[in-house]
């Protein structure tokens, strides 16, 4: 941390609550980092790599603007980040379902998070209504995107990678939901 500092430093950056922010946001790229490596050597083991890259694709950018649930330490940050991705790759798309139902819930989802989103933690509040459009609108965006993504590739007839695509738009609808139940309940006490 030492050469942070003296790298600030040398460019003119003084401000404590800068460095701060910095170092704040240089801990969490590394950290990010980190977990979606050991995520993606579990996964080439698991000869699942594609399908882990493909969901971490689509689930990275919709969660980066519309929150979702979050861990308090880097370990059951990863385990539960484990935890999801198993579930959308391997044991959610075993469930024999009819493909209407999956377009179905792909549509339930992609409406959930529109209204859902975006959802406030007590380590990331949103803190001006300036910041809530900012995030509420590239949510929009990002999950327009990924939703027409997702509805190309079953219409091109890759129907296993729509299937962990539906199930990445229900996982993320799902957390989402918790997360807003949980502010609520927050709120109350």
């Amino acid at each position: 941390m030492k050469r942070i500092d003296n790298l600030l430093n040398s460019i003119g950056i003084r401000d404590q609550l800068t460095i701060i922010k910095i170092k704040y946001g240089l801990e969490i790229i590394r950290s990010e980092l980190s977990k979606i490596l050991f995520l993606l050597i579990i996964f080439v083991f698991l000869n699942k790599s594609i399908e882990y890259v493909f969901a971490l694709s689509i689930l990275s950018p919709i969660r980066c603007f519309s929150g979702g649930l979050h861990l308090k330490t880097n370990i059951g940050c990863f385990l539960f980040s484990l935890l999801i991705y198993t579930l959308i790759i391997i044991a959610l798309p075993n469930i024999p379902l009819p493909i209407y139902i999956y377009y179905l819930l792909l549509i339930i989802s992609f409406l959930i998070i529109l209204v859902l989103s975006p959802v406030y933690t007590k380590k990331r509040p949103i803190q001006t209504k300036e910041r809530y459009l900012f995030l509420k609108r590239r949510t929009v965006l990002i999950s327009i995107v990924c939703f027409l993504i997702i509805v190309s590739i079953s219409i091109i007839g890759y129907i296993e990678v729509f299937i962990i695509g539906c199930w990445v738009m229900v996982v993320q609808a799902s957390q989402l939901i918790i997360a807003k139940k949980i502010n609520w309940k927050e709120a109350l006490t």
